[in-house]
């Protein structure tokens, strides 16, 4: 075999013709030869924390409802920044945090409700009972 053949023209396109669809760089190595050996491509790397895990929540369980809440935003059920204010407060030692701060919030958007309904402001009365809280 001779090693030093010029490459011919037609593994020339064949090779361009690869890089084209995408497989030239990482599924075949190419030598004068001609194709040597085909590489498997890598599997893209785990992400550490997936998207869906917020990590905010020390409870896995906590931290998806939290998502959930997170998710109920676009439709007006929840408020964003409620919901983060509230989660923020929630103890990692306190097991019944969650749902006293929760209460905590759900009260105080109770209240605004009242007062705002009282002040003869009908539609932040509505927003507060409705898209305040969960």
């Amino acid at each position: 075999m001779n090693q030093n053949r010029p490459i011919c023209p037609r593994s020339v396109l064949f090779f361009a013709a690869l890089c084209v669809l995408g497989i030239g760089a990482a599924g075949a190595v190419w030598s004068q030869a001609g194709p040597a050996a085909v590489v498997e491509p890598k599997p893209a790397p785990l992400l550490a924390n997936p998207w869906y895990q917020t990590r905010v929540m020390a409870d896995p369980v906590l931290d998806q409802v939290l998502l959930f809440y997170l998710a109920e935003a676009w439709q007006g059920s929840t408020d964003i920044g409620e919901v983060l204010d509230t989660a923020s407060r929630v103890s990692r030692n306190d097991e019944y945090s969650w749902t006293k701060e929760w209460q905590k919030t759900a009260e105080r958007l109770r209240l605004s409700a009242e007062k705002s309904e009282r002040a003869g402001h009908t539609i932040s009365a509505v927003q507060a009972r409705t898209g305040g809280g969960t």
